[in-house]
């Protein structure tokens, strides 16, 4: 899977949960509460990701460029 079908995957993840959990509870400021918290660390995950990925390219970009 690439990034934006993984992301695209987990999003739909996330909305089944948090479709569930406000099936169960009748608190909306804990319900929005738990939305924020997994679409906040859902964010964090690919956002580390994606810095990963484009901290390889710089490296293998300059590895090419000094051979």
């Amino acid at each position: 899977m690439n990034f934006f079908q993984e992301s695209s995957y987990l999003g739909n993840v996330v909305l089944q949960d948090s479709r569930s959990f406000i099936a169960i509870s009748n608190k909306d400021a804990m319900r929005y509460a738990l939305i924020a918290v997994t679409l906040a660390l859902d964010f964090i995950y690919h956002s580390a990701q994606f810095l990963l990925s484009v901290c390889f390219l710089i490296i293998a970009n300059i590895n090419t460029l000094t051979q």
